[in-house]
């Protein structure tokens, strides 16, 4: 009978300490996954480092020199990663004439002039355009102007304008508020 007994208590025990095991190799399991998830989430950008690349290539260089080296080591120049110079190719993009004066954007020949902003769940800008059959329009963010200027943000007070061909931006205030163009009237 006790042969019986102590023959339980250790399949207890092996039972026990298997369920444990697999707890420790669960819970590790479930940590090197979550450590590799938030490695993945990270957008990493690869930037070209000149001076690093001196370094390396001048290591390189001397692999490749050194022929000797080369037949101890069984390295093959041919494997060695090679760069060559990117050459920059510049479009010419024709720059759009713009004017800004006060509350009016002139895109080459087309004018508009800065009404008001208003909000209706979005900031809405209300322009008055000379030359075309409706003369009162409404943009919002993102709306194309004229060629490629486009509304790149609308605020309480102020508009942003952006080229898209360009990094070119122009800014109009709805109220200019500077108290170093008002003078008080002298009083005699």
């Amino acid at each position: 009978m006790l042969l019986g007994v102590e023959k339980m208590k250790n399949n207890k025990i092996l039972f026990l300490y298997f369920i444990i095991l697999l707890l420790i190799v669960f819970f590790e399991y479930k940590n090197q996954n979550t450590f590799l998830e938030e490695n993945y989430i990270h957008n990493y950008e690869i930037k070209d480092n000149k001076e690093l690349d001196k370094v390396i290539f001048s290591y390189i260089k001397k692999l490749d020199d050194n022929f000797t080296i080369n037949i101890l080591w069984k390295i093959k120049s041919s494997l060695v990663k090679k760069i060559k110079k990117k050459k920059k190719i510049v479009d010419k993009v024709k720059s759009i004439e713009v004017k800004l004066k006060n509350k009016t954007l002139c895109i080459e020949s087309q004018c508009f002039k800065l009404l008001g902003i208003f909000l209706d769940k979005k900031y809405y800008a209300s322009f008055y355009i000379q030359g075309i059959k409706n003369r009162l329009k409404t943009f919002k963010e993102g709306d194309e102007m004229n060629l490629s200027i486009k509304i790149q943000t609308i605020d309480a007070n102020r508009i942003i304008f952006k080229d898209e061909k360009s990094r070119r931006e122009w800014k109009i205030q709805l109220f200019d508020i500077n108290s170093s163009k008002y003078k008080p009237k002298e009083f005699e």
